[in-house]
């Protein structure tokens, strides 16, 4: 082309990367006002409900308005602080928790067990229980997937839960729900045999203690309680239990981005294959880290919203959290 024609073309491009610029400008700016108007909205929304949460706070209140079919958001209910008990139905077993008003209670409470927070997880781990021989809920909190687990009578569960008073929590709701087939330890999943240092948040938020100081520091401001638990790994329990490499081994791992230490402390076991987890993924480094180091036969599986599993994924996807890993 003449330099005329590729003035015209260079002139042309500019023009529509200045127009594409614009545009995705425009683009961010409507979702910053839309999520901007939204949360002005939501307050506005809190603090009329405010004036209303003493009326509605009775428990036998809250079971009226719950059995009449109303389901409140968490940022609205947390305000009415419920502290009876959330039950649940689940294959032929009545189910039972204490609330202590933390969000996977309350979202239980106010819109079921597959519809609130982890929703689509409970309904995927409420399947992948089924067939499993052993099972490991590691970083049991308040224990909702060991009671989800507990509806397989015939397989061996054991959950870990080191934060005591949370391990305490997870103790009354497996007592309340009755479940004779799980196995309680208080202590530290990691990669070796020892002891770990738990970082406790002042705060009360215990889904973010953790044995790694950093990712307490970085989701909240209050200092952190430290003490010291017995630490154990994967491939030393289930020698220990004397787990032969027929048994089906199913691992839940939510540890607070201490995720990796638990998977390095089963790598013989994953040499077997006989052992598949489920694990939250929340940056690429981290994706790829896992990557490579479990074996290659490993493939990961995106647990959709629906609860099911969508197709194996080969790189990080921003919008997959959470993952099954099993042999192809």
């Amino acid at each position: 082309p003449s330099v005329a024609t590729r003035s015209k073309i260079s002139l042309a491009s500019s023009t529509d990367n200045t127009s594409l610029a614009r545009t995705s400008s425009c683009y961010v700016s409507h979702n910053q006002f839309t999520h901007s108007c939204f949360m002005r909205f939501k307050k506005q929304i809190e603090k009329v409900f405010w004036f209303v949460s003493p009326i509605l706070r009775p428990e036998w209140i809250q079971r009226l308005l719950r059995h009449l079919g109303l389901r409140l958001p968490y940022f609205l209910a947390k305000q009415l602080n419920y502290r009876g008990l959330v039950t649940f139905a689940l294959r032929g077993k009545t189910l039972r928790m204490r609330s202590y008003n933390t969000p996977i209670e309350m979202t239980i409470f106010w819109k079921g067990l597959f519809n609130g927070r982890e929703g689509a997880e409970l309904r995927f781990f409420d399947h992948a229980v089924q067939d499993a021989d052993i099972i490991l809920d590691i970083g049991a909190n308040n224990g909702v997937y060991s009671l989800v687990a507990s509806t397989n009578d015939r397989a061996k569960i054991y959950a870990f839960e080191p934060v005591p008073f949370v391990c305490n929590m997870l103790r009354e709701n497996l007592a309340l729900s009755g479940c004779k087939n799980v196995d309680v330890r208080e202590v530290v999943v990691g990669e070796r045999v020892g002891a770990a240092t738990l970082y406790i948040p002042y705060s009360g938020y215990v889904d973010i203690a953790s044995i790694e100081p950093e990712f307490v520091a970085n989701r909240q401001k209050d200092s952190a309680s430290k003490i010291v638990c017995p630490m154990i790994n994967v491939d030393a329990f289930l020698k220990q239990k004397k787990v032969d490499g027929q048994a089906k081994v199913l691992c839940k791992i939510d540890v607070e981005g201490a995720e990796m230490r638990v998977i390095r402390g089963m790598s013989e076991s994953l040499k077997d294959g006989h052992i598949t987890f489920m694990v939250e993924i929340l940056n690429k480094a981290s994706f790829t880290l896992l990557r490579n180091t479990i074996p290659q036969n490993y493939g990961f599986y995106p647990i959709t919203g629906q609860g099911s599993l969508g197709s194996e994924i080969v790189a990080f996807e921003a919008t997959v959290k959470n993952y099954y890993c099993q042999p192809r």
